[in-house]
C-alpha cells in the first residue's frame, strides 16, 4: 500500500513540473493564470474523446456548468481570450480529430474597446478558418455580460451579430447560437443571470 508521505511527494513533483512556477519567473499575474489555465485545457485535450465538441471561448465559456451541458464535449475556455487569442488556441488544435468546435467570443474585445467592425473581421476569420476542417462549428451570439452599457464604435451587438449570422450562413454546417430569450435586455445580461466580477 502507498502511504501518504510518498503520494505528497508524488504531487508536489507533479505540481513543480506541471505548472509555471511563477517564483522563477518574470510573469504577470494574467500571463501565469494563462499559462496555467493552458496547461490543464492540454490536460483535458489529451483525455477528449472524439466524440466531443470542443469549446473554445472566454470565462463565460470556462465558467460553464459543465453538468448543464447535455453532449459530450471538453471545456477549453480561458478567462480574458479575445476572439484572435481564442482563434491562435483554436489553430494550435487538431480540431478535425473531434465531433465538432463551439466558438464563443468578443466580449473581452467589447470590454478592451474594440470597434465593431474588428471584432466583426475577427469571428469572420474564424469561422473561415474553423468550418472547413470541423463537422459542425456552433457560433454564439455575442453579448455584454455585465449592467455597465458599453458603447461599441463602428457598429453595435445587433451589427456584430448580424455580421456573425452572415458569415455562418456560408457553410452549410454552421450552425448560429441565438441568445435565449429572457438571458438578456438589449443584448445586456440581465442583472439576475450574472454575478458581479467583483
Amino acid at each position: 500500500m502507498i502511504n501518504r508521505r510518498y503520494l505528497k511527494i508524488i504531487f508536489i513533483t507533479f505540481l513543480s513540473t506541471a505548472f509555471p512556477s511563477q517564483a522563477n519567473s518574470e510573469m504577470t499575474n494574467i500571463e501565469f493564470f494563462h499559462a496555467t489555465t493552458d496547461k490543464i485545457n492540454s490536460m483535458k485535450l489529451s483525455q477528449a474523446s472524439k466524440d466531443d465538441i470542443l469549446l473554445f471561448g472566454d470565462s463565460i465559456t470556462q465558467g460553464l456548468n459543465h453538468n448543464d451541458i447535455a453532449f459530450d464535449h471538453t471545456n477549453l475556455g480561458i478567462g480574458g481570450d479575445t476572439v484572435s487569442k481564442i482563434l491562435e488556441r483554436v489553430k494550435a488544435t487538431d480540431i478535425s480529430n473531434y465531433k465538432g468546435v463551439y466558438f464563443f467570443g468578443g466580449v473581452n474585445d467589447i470590454l478592451n474597446g474594440r470597434s465593431g467592425a474588428d471584432i466583426s473581421n475577427d469571428i469572420s476569420d474564424a469561422i473561415n478558418y474553423i468550418a472547413p476542417k470541423v463537422k459542425d462549428l456552433y457560433v454564439s451570439e455575442v453579448f455584454i455580460p455585465n449592467q455597465k452599457a458599453v458603447f461599441i464604435n463602428g457598429g453595435g451587438l445587433d451589427a456584430i451579430n448580424a455580421n456573425i449570422a452572415s458569415y455562418c450562413e456560408r457553410f452549410i454546417n454552421c450552425h448560429l447560437i441565438a441568445l435565449p430569450e429572457g438571458l438578456t435586455t438589449n443584448k445586456v445580461l440581465k442583472p439576475e443571470m450574472s454575478i458581479s466580477d467583483g
